[in-house]
């Protein structure tokens, strides 16, 4: 939930690579966008917000940088080189990933 808009993830099941993003308007129920396939990623963690981007972490190690409201755009998709099941963490200007064997802190700049 960000303000008035519901970001939902469907994570696909047993479909690896099936994960599709929705956005809903919080106070009426409408759709803003509806299933929004995410590629060939599959996301198991929660999606986190910072700014004006919504940021989905993939089990293939991968994250999916999304911008915030409709249309549904992806600006950028960041290689993090390992599997990524844990939902990233945001304090202050930084972000944290948890990936399979190491822990990364991405800093934007003041």
């Amino acid at each position: 939930m960000w303000d008035d808009q519901l970001y939902l993830i469907r994570d696909g099941g047993l479909n690896v690579g099936t994960s599709r993003l929705s956005l809903f308007d919080a106070n009426s129920g409408e759709a803003l966008y509806r299933e929004e396939k995410l590629g060939r990623y599959s996301v198991r963690a929660s999606p986190v917000a910072a700014g004006e981007h919504v940021y989905l972490a993939t089990e293939e190690g991968e994250v999916i940088v999304v911008r915030r409201g409709a249309p549904f755009e992806i600006v950028a998709v960041n290689p993090m080189g390992e599997t990524i099941i844990a939902t990233p963490a945001i304090a202050g200007n930084e972000i944290y990933l948890r990936t399979r064997n190491s822990l990364f802190c991405i800093a934007a700049p003041d």
